[in-house]
């Protein structure tokens, strides 16, 4: 086998080479994710303020579960499917008096499908270049694996999807170690990293 090391050490080298796309399920604000949505067949400037954050896409879309007793939220109320339709909608300057329902769907919709997107071409680019350093074409994804892990269920779930049909191999680290360790991967893996140096430090001395 042939192992790729990424020579991104630090955050801001792994925002830049897009190996790190820093966004969530619950507080990554709606207008980090998207400046505009198409609303009524015309396009609408979202408010440059966080006003609702991604969570409440996903609780509007009935992918959240409700928790009326966390207010953790853009405006402090808490994280009813309710509440997160009002803070959507004043996202683009309404309220749910002048908001229909579907509308505010609507802006569900788009935001998640936004940060999908994201996350997707930071995927995409990135195993262009490990494909590239091993010299291989984009035929050759098959040998690349793809490990989804973490608690954001319904972002994972849309990734899985979207890359069903493509020739790499996909697994769930979930299903390998359980809810608990999959949803503290990276701490995992920098303490597994953290003990291999200080092994092979041993052995040098």
């Amino acid at each position: 086998g042939c192992n790729v090391w990424t020579p991104a050490r630090t955050d801001r080298d792994r925002l830049q080479s897009r190996q790190l796309i820093y966004t969530g399920l619950e507080r990554t604000p709606v207008s980090a994710i998207l400046p505009e949505v198409e609303l009524d067949g015309q396009r609408c400037p979202l408010m440059a303020e966080r006003f609702a954050d991604s969570g409440d896409a996903y609780r509007v879309l009935g992918e959240m579960a409700e928790d009326s007793d966390n207010c953790d939220t853009a405006d402090g109320r808490s994280r009813t499917r309710v509440n997160s339709a009002a803070r959507l909608a004043r996202m683009v300057g309404e309220d749910l008096e002048t908001l229909g329902s579907e509308q505010v769907r609507c802006l569900a919709l788009q935001i998640v499908e936004a940060q999908l997107q994201q996350i997707l071409e930071g995927v995409h680019s990135n195993l262009k270049g490990m494909a590239n350093s091993l010299g291989l074409g984009d035929c050759q994804n098959k040998l690349m694996t793809i490990v989804l892990c973490g608690h954001g269920k319904p972002i994972l779930d849309r990734i899985r999807k979207r890359l069903s049909d493509s020739q790499l191999r996909i697994t769930d680290l979930q299903n390998w170690v359980g809810e608990s360790v999959s949803r503290c991967a990276p701490a995992m893996s920098v303490a597994s990293l953290l003990s291999s140096h200080l092994a092979k430090e041993s052995q040098v001395r």
